[in-house]
């Protein structure tokens, strides 16, 4: 099973591989707030994996990632780079949790999605809290609802 220390450095070196940018360890109080967005993705054997961050980082990795001039980044590109940066913690962390990624699982919400919302398991969700560009990203991995 995934510990935190290991969802950390899974977290660390997804962020580093994908986007090309540092992640540090976050404080647990160090939350993203403001406008946000939050990706879900679920695996076959229940539960998954989320990504909450603001909308302006999503849109900054957006223009990073997809090669987008920044004041041409829209709504969408920053949704689609939430989907697919959760899709691929989603695959990292599948192998942990002894499961597969469900197709076309990846769900992209215009806000944080609160905890109630991913399980009632009393030890889910498993989170990180990272900083990477000075702003706050949560990651969660969570249980299939009991």
């Amino acid at each position: 099973m995934l510990t935190t220390n290991d969802l950390l450095k899974l977290a660390c070196s997804v962020w580093g591989e994908f986007l090309g940018v540092a992640a540090l360890p976050a404080a647990p109080d160090l939350v993203p707030s403001g406008d946000l967005v939050t990706g879900v993705v679920y695996f076959q054997a229940g539960g998954g994996v989320a990504v909450t961050l603001s909308r302006t980082t999503a849109q900054q990795l957006a223009s990073k990632v997809f090669m987008i001039p920044a004041d041409e980044v829209t709504l969408q590109d920053a949704d689609d780079l939430t989907g697919d940066l959760t899709t691929i913690f989603a695959n990292n962390a599948a192998a942990y949790v002894h499961s597969t990624v469900r197709s076309n699982s990846v769900i992209v919400y215009d806000s944080g999605l609160p905890d109630h919302r991913l399980s009632n398991h009393p030890d889910s969700p498993l989170m990180v809290w990272l900083e990477s560009q000075d702003q706050p990203v949560l990651i969660r991995l969570f249980k299939a609802m009991t």
